[in-house]
């Protein structure tokens, strides 16, 4: 008796079961996004405003010296592994079990960081003239920010990342820059993009809030979708996500929560190679539920 209580304590409730079960593989859509070469994430450092060209022969020259481990899992995708560990505590739940096991999702393709103005307002416009006139463009869109301890406090969003795809993700450092870039405002309210994250809508206003970002009209239009929402809708849950649970439930891959990065000073300037790792991850993981939650019926 005292071993089927034990098991049954550890079932996933029958709607994880279900999405457990339900694809061994993840969707065609966003396998195919990830079946790509495997190289190490490249990014592009702006100290001064460059034309177009010379930005993308920069971000060719330049590369991390990160230790990752890479994996090809049997769907075919590729990712950033961190291995297993047999060193597991036995207070851990059954869950954290699974999930030390998983592969972890790091971003892979270009890492576009800028913490300059004039840079930043240059590779806005770039975006700007590349979106689609007949759809709308998802774009994953994450922000950060120092940690702060102190009750009633509030500190001014430090990052804004747009993952484009898992090929190029931009990270703007927007709390090193004299003002708010006027094109990245033109960026977020273009109504060519749809933006997708979780707790999207709340970072939403504290966009606005931080930088006077007007983000009604955006919210109203139906341009921003919580991932988090939509997973509820898909799997007729009413879950309280975080990333890190959306990330091992559906794109079966966990997200690095180093505490240290995730709190970290991220008013720093220039990040560095972990962080901006870190934050395009963050990104590319909206980008990729969006992507693989919107092609599952209800």
């Amino acid at each position: 008796m005292a071993s089927r209580q034990a098991t049954l304590k550890r079932r996933l409730p029958s709607w994880m079961e279900t999405v457990h079960n339900q694809h061994k593989k993840v969707p065609e859509a966003v396998n195919h996004i990830l079946c790509c070469p495997d190289e190490v994430c490249t990014e592009m450092v702006h100290s001064k405003l460059h034309p177009p060209a010379k930005l993308n022969q920069d971000a060719t020259n330049v590369t991390h010296n990160l230790d990752i481990e890479t994996s090809v899992t049997p769907s075919g995708w590729s990712f950033a592994s961190a291995g297993t560990s047999n060193n597991t505590s036995s207070n851990m739940t059954a869950g954290e079990v699974i999930a030390k096991g998983m592969p972890l999702l790091a971003f892979k393709g270009r890492v576009i960081y800028s913490c300059h103005y004039d840079d930043c307002c240059c590779l806005c416009e770039e975006i700007l003239s590349g979106l689609s006139e007949s759809k709308k463009t998802p774009i994953g869109f994450d922000m950060e920010w120092p940690v702060t301890f102190q009750k009633g406090s509030s500190i001014k969003a430090s990052l804004i990342q747009l993952c484009m795809s898992a090929e190029i993700c931009y990270i703007f450092h927007v709390s090193a820059m004299p003002k708010f870039p006027v094109s990245l405002r033109k960026l977020i309210h273009d109504a060519r993009i749809l933006f997708v994250g979780l707790n999207i809508v709340s970072d939403m206003w504290k966009l606005e809030r931080d930088y006077d970002v007007r983000v009604k009209p955006i919210i109203d239009r139906g341009s921003v979708i919580d991932i988090g929402k939509l997973a509820n809708e898909k799997m007729k849950s009413s879950e309280h996500w975080s990333l890190d649970g959306l990330c091992r439930n559906v794109l079966r891959h966990r997200l690095n929560k180093d505490v240290e990065l995730r709190c970290g000073d991220w008013n720093e300037v220039p990040l560095s190679n972990e962080q901006r790792l870190y934050a395009a991850s963050d990104a590319l993981a909206g980008y990729l539920l969006y992507e693989s939650l919107k092609d599952n019926g209800s």
